[in-house]
């Protein structure tokens, strides 16, 4: 057992969970990794190879299996805020610890019913761990104790620094031709959806952009983009809409492929489709700009941003959109740059003077890398950040 190792075991239950992708896969996994440097840790992770509607349906009494075959866990934690509304009934049936952590949307998430629960039932949780302070102060206003809302940031850690390859501008010849040597590099990644703000950067800030650019957008595909648009037709507006900002529809793909063949746009866009890691490290490599353009978009939210930490650490200064949880991970002048939502005249001003003079670009990337890695939050950290909560007995009885 490692020094300092608690008795006190922990039960992880998530559905969101590599090999699928995204910010709250990634925080799963290394959670579960760097908690078991501290305490034994019990799983209970959807697979992937049954539907999800039976994982969450059959989440409880695999916990308490769990609970009766493990008597130490003293803490069951949820990776979200629906994971959360599953493992509701632990309170009754358990005498154990729970704890959830929330991303942003689902604290916001414009439910009747859904903010009944967190008021209700998320409230009596012993803590709700949110991965921003935007989120945290969002659960507060949604009726969460403030005692039992804590703010516990993702961890990140950079993966060993790549060698360049020009291999890389195949990928971009293959689109836009040769001309692309000559241009600068503006790379955003993300999920095609309307609060990450791709289609609104093209629109309302490629234009004013003075130097030649290719601006490069990395980011799934929808794969069910025919059963999507079908639900569109026959669902209530409003009821397709909740459902799209729950699941992250990526309907802008769509939009993002019409732009590309418009004269406008043709030879200055490429919407590359997810890339693996090798192929997404050397776009950082040679990008001369990275962007998070994010809309506040009523209903959605934005909980953190780690793709703006990547940026950083590849020696990129990052554009970001003061609004949702991005702060939390870009703090202005220091890691990255904030500039007003939807504000396209001080976007493209900034923008410009940016892509103005190369060297002193490179100069501020470099400052900003050496700040991120000198108070970079690592996973580790995030875990012992957990490990010391979960100590932590109840703040009072429910």
């Amino acid at each position: 057992m490692l020094a300092g190792r608690s008795d006190s075991e922990v039960l992880v239950v998530t559905h969101k969970y590599p090999p699928s992708i995204g910010g709250m896969q990634k925080q799963s996994y290394e959670l579960i990794k760097n908690l078991q440097s501290y305490t034994i840790v019990h799983k209970i992770i959807f697979s992937g190879k049954y539907p999800k509607a039976l994982f969450f349906f059959s989440v409880v009494p695999w916990c308490l299996f769990k609970v009766w075959a493990n008597p130490r866990i003293a803490v069951i934690h949820a990776n979200d805020g629906l994971m959360a509304l599953f493992l509701t009934p632990l309170l009754w049936l358990t005498g154990k610890k729970l704890a959830a952590t929330v991303h942003g949307l689902d604290v916001i998430f414009k439910s009747t019913l859904y903010q009944f629960w967190l008021r209700k039932y998320l409230s009596k949780f012993t803590w709700t761990i949110a991965v921003s302070d935007q989120t945290r102060l969002e659960c507060i206003k949604a009726g969460i104790p403030s005692a039992r809302a804590l703010y516990i940031p993702n961890g990140f850690e950079p993966l060993p620094s790549p060698q360049k390859n020009e291999a890389i501008y195949s990928l971009f010849r293959e689109r836009c031709g040769e001309a692309v040597d000559n241009k600068s590099l503006i790379v955003s990644i993300g999920r095609p959806i309307k609060r990450k703000g791709f289609v609104w950067f093209i629109k309302n800030v490629l234009p004013q952009i003075q130097a030649p650019v290719l601006y490069v957008i990395v980011g799934p595909r929808e794969k069910n983009i025919g059963l999507i648009l079908w639900l569109s037709k026959v669902l209530p507006a409003s009821v397709f809409t909740k459902l799209a900002h729950l699941f992250g529809f990526g309907l802008e793909a769509l939009e993002l492929d019409k732009l590309m063949k418009e004269s406008d746009y043709r030879d200055k866009v490429l919407f590359t489709g997810k890339l693996p890691q090798t192929e997404l490290d050397q776009v950082l490599l040679y990008a001369d700009l990275f962007v998070m353009p994010n809309l506040h978009v009523d209903g959605d939210y934005e909980g953190f941003g780690l793709v703006a930490l990547e940026a950083a650490v590849s020696g990129l200064v990052c554009l970001a959109a003061r609004v949702d949880g991005i702060p939390s991970a870009v703090k202005d002048k220091f890691n990255g740059l904030l500039l007003p939502s939807g504000d396209a005249d001080t976007w493209g001003i900034t923008v410009n003077k940016l892509l103005s003079d190369k060297e002193a670009l490179k100069d501020l990337g470099r400052l900003f890398k050496n700040n991120t890695e000198k108070k970079m939050f690592t996973w580790d950290s995030m875990a012992q950040a957990y490990f010391k909560l979960f100590q932590e007995p109840a703040s009072d009885s429910l």
